[in-house]
């Protein structure tokens, strides 16, 4: 009995439940005007998938040793494919938003409910643990690993508001779920009590995501309903039973006898209710709702990188060398100020200075004077060097006079090697010929919103950075206007800044804890800054305040002073 149902268990989540979240959507039909990124690792999961679990069922039944073995390793790959999968995504996307980063999560962690199964099929003894343990670590893995943020994520999925934002306690939840599910794992292997404490975290947590199955069925209708409101309802027959199983050492409740399961020991009594419920009443239950009931696909992973970067350094020429310059004319950031539009955005009531620099950057020349946050100079002094060798993004440490001889060059680039239609580069060099910053800019719309879409080339890599134009807050005129990498709605937006390894069709983005917002006013504006208004000579046309921000620490901020010539 001991081993029988962990074993029916982990061989139904194999078979039933793992393929289920494969097949469930994990995005809606209309989250974005663009498919999202292909997963070629998910894609082979999918066709291993059933393949795998039948073998894994099949090394279920037979004796621990090498063949066995050999039967769950399969499983073992596609546990891996899986989590390699919601790693990629998690490094595209960020850490936010919450039930984003459950679903991924749960992905990861099936990679060591595979790891598990193939020890319990060879027999093996992990850190001093029998196989029956590898077995019942297994099957936690795969019911309260995976399928438990995964279904979990889904909900939350379905519960976002129209403000993009989740009910704070459904919130909590899921990070309560996130950490009390690897806590669990290490107090069983080391530490009674930090078992004790992350079970009661994990039961609390559950028991939230239960209310919200049951109260509001996750405002899902018909069949989706029923099934979330069975979801919950098992939850919470199971979760107190796992409170009480971690508080056994405390002289708790005996809930064999209050059961009136005397002959069964805890542990059986536990495999067989919270086990046989959860892997099927809550995890079977919630998976085919998600199945037939979708989110609304607020949430987008698609964003269109560059494929720019080079082998070694950067420098100006850098698009002449990779035969990456077109004949064709670009003379500003965009061709047309409209093209950032959006609904909440109107380009034609922005200044006509402002619309002038954007259209023909060219046309114009800036000074900059860098404020480094105390305690980040030494780093920008550090950087500066980096930056030199590299021959890019050389950001100034010191404010720039006027007489440094900065030359600003717009070139168009072509759309095939770029792979972002449209693209320009806007090279900044010093006078002596070192590059202050080499960057290709482009346009792309998802869900309706312009983005202004930036890549700086860097060796093997680029430094991806997409904003959003929109009117400065405050400012009923609309004439100033502000760009942001943050998103106006948790989790709702392409905007961000990410590190693009191997750019192409392969690419990693690393997304980052970085943030820029970039101010823009007209030097006469009432709400420009007084010490920014107060750089500007008789022929300023502009003014600009850039803040850079890491971990959400201001630590550089560049004041623009721009001029026509």
């Amino acid at each position: 009995m001991i081993t029988l149902v962990p074993a029916v268990v982990l061989v139904w989540s194999a078979v039933v439940l793992v393929p289920l979240a494969l097949a469930a959507p994990r995005r809606g039909a209309a989250a974005a005007e663009r498919p999202a990124p292909r997963s070629p690792a998910l894609a082979l999961a999918r066709r291993l998938v059933w393949p795998a679990s039948a073998l894994l069922a099949g090394a279920a039944v037979m004796t621990p040793g090498r063949v066995a073995a050999l039967c769950a390793v399969p499983w073992l790959v596609v546990c891996g494919l899986i989590a390699s999968a919601g790693l990629a995504r998690l490094l595209r996307r960020g850490w936010a938003p919450i039930e984003e980063l459950a679903i991924d999560a749960g992905f990861v962690y099936l990679a060591m409910g595979g790891a598990w199964a193939l020890a319990w099929r060879a027999g093996w003894q992990v850190l001093g643990f029998a196989p029956a343990w590898a077995l019942l670590t297994a099957a936690h893995f795969h019911v309260a690993g995976f399928t438990l943020p995964v279904v979990a994520g889904l909900l939350g999925r379905s519960r976002v508001g129209d403000d993009g934002q989740l009910p704070r306690p459904l919130r909590w939840a899921l990070a309560g779920i996130l950490l009390a599910v690897p806590l669990t794992a290490a107090g069983i292997a080391w530490s009674r009590h930090l078992e004790v404490c992350a079970a009661l975290l994990l039961s609390t947590a559950t028991l939230v995501v239960a209310w919200s199955c049951v109260v509001t069925a996750g405002g899902r209708t018909g069949a989706a309903r029923l099934l979330t409101r069975v979801s919950g309802v098992a939850l919470v027959l199971t979760m107190p039973l796992a409170a009480n199983y971690a508080l056994r050492v405390y002289g708790m409740v005996d809930w064999t006898i209050a059961l009136g399961a005397g002959s069964l020991d805890e542990l059986e009594l536990m495999a067989l209710s919270h086990g046989v419920l959860n892997a099927v009443g809550f995890a079977g239950a919630g998976l085919l709702a998600a199945w037939l009931a979708p989110a609304a696909g607020r949430h987008r992973d698609g964003v269109p990188f560059s494929a720019l970067a080079t082998r070694g350094r950067v420098g100006a020429g850098v698009f002449v060398r990779q035969h990456r310059e077109r004949s064709a004319t670009a003379h500003g950031l965009v061709d047309r100020l409209d093209d950032l539009g959006h609904t909440d955005f109107d380009p034609a009531r922005v200044a006509p200075p402002i619309r002038a620099f954007y259209e023909h950057t060219d046309a114009h020349r800036l000074r900059v004077v860098p404020r480094w946050r105390f305690g980040f100079r030494l780093g920008a002094r550090l950087w500066s060097r980096i930056g030199r060798r590299l021959d890019q993004l050389q950001l100034p440490v010191a404010a720039e006079t006027g007489g440094e001889n900065v030359i600003t060059r717009i070139v168009a680039l072509d759309d095939a090697a770029d792979t972002r239609p449209g693209a320009r580069a806007w090279i900044r060099t010093y006078g002596d010929g070192r590059a202050m910053y080499v960057a290709a800019y482009a346009v792309h719309r998802c869900d309706g919103i312009a983005y202004m879409n930036i890549a700086f080339p860097l060796p093997r890599a680029n430094l991806a950075s997409i904003l959003r134009m929109d009117s400065m807050p405050g400012d009923d005129s609309g004439d100033a206007i502000v760009l942001t990498t943050v998103n106006q709605q948790r989790g709702v937006g392409d905007a961000g800044i990410w590190l693009v390894t191997t750019p192409g069709p392969r690419a990693l983005p690393l997304a980052l804890p970085m943030n820029e917002t970039i101010c823009v006013w007209t030097p006469a504006m009432p709400g420009a800054p007084n010490d920014l208004a107060a750089l500007a000579t008789s022929g300023t046309t502009c003014i600009a305040r850039h803040e850079l921000r890491l971990f959400g620490i201001r630590y550089l901020t560049l004041d623009y002073v721009i001029e026509p010539g």
